[in-house]
């Protein structure tokens, strides 16, 4: 499948956005949903701790998205600030 970029506005976690594609008379929807996932803020992590830390991190969102309902497949993790305190990942409702 051709992959396109389309912008959307910001819009809360646990809301999904409907996309429609119409090419000629075939129209395709697509659904997609931004989560947002607990993420510690770099300020809270010890420095002598920080990669035990960062791996706990990582840990958790794994387990996150592997637990994630499957009718919805891994689109994107978007990168968090370093002050953040969730992280945003978008995933694709799975077309059968």
């Amino acid at each position: 499948m051709n992959e396109i970029c389309v912008p959307i506005p910001r819009f809360a976690a646990e809301k999904s956005a409907e996309v429609v594609i119409k090419i000629a008379d075939d129209t395709k929807r697509f659904n997609y949903r931004v989560e947002a996932f607990e993420w510690f803020p770099e300020e809270q992590l010890v420095a002598s701790q920080a990669s035990t830390k960062g791996e706990e991190r990582i840990h958790n969102l794994k387990g996150h998205i592997e637990s994630y309902d499957k009718q919805w497949e891994l689109i994107q993790i978007y990168n968090p600030g370093p002050r953040d305190k969730f992280i945003q990942v978008l995933f694709r409702q799975r077309v059968n």
